[in-house]
């Protein structure tokens, strides 16, 4: 994160947010949630006073929501869970960002919205999971989509 603080506001923010959501993923995956969680929301933080218009940090705020949401679903918190996911599948649709991480980010807040009982939603999440999937060739994604409707 030193070496960050040479560069341009854009790009330091940028690099600090993918190291802290790394961090924040290596935690998860150590079962480490709460150290995850303040990663996490650190990343996040950043993306409001870096001083750094959001439309140059969409990646990095989308990608910090959805690993976030991920870690509130480990933890049980379903709603704050939800909330998260779902900005970072809005920021992912809005502005079109990689398709398989939209398939994926559809598939996880489908998992939240049928965690408290929105089925409608879910359905309609994971149906958009599999057709984006399926259209861009990520049948490992399209397949857990179409087991989910199943």
């Amino acid at each position: 994160m030193e070496l960050a603080e040479r560069l341009p506001a854009d790009k330091k923010a940028k690099i600090q947010m993918d190291v802290l959501n790394g961090l924040g993923c290596n935690s998860m995956h150590q079962e480490e949630l709460g150290k995850a969680a303040a990663h996490l929301k650190r990343a996040i933080s950043i993306s409001t006073s870096a001083g750094v218009p959001e439309y140059d940090l969409r990646a990095q705020i989308a990608a910090c929501n959805s690993t976030l949401g991920r870690v509130y679903m480990m933890l049980g918190d379903v709603e704050q869970a939800l909330q998260h996911l779902r900005t970072g599948l809005s920021i992912r649709r809005h502005f079109g960002q990689d398709p398989r991480a939209l398939a994926v980010a559809c598939l996880n807040t489908s998992n939240a919205c049928a965690a408290t009982q929105r089925v409608p939603e879910a359905v309609k999440l994971l149906e958009e999971a599999f057709k984006v999937a399926f259209h861009n060739e990520y049948y490992d994604v399209a397949c857990a989509a179409a087991a989910a409707l199943s």
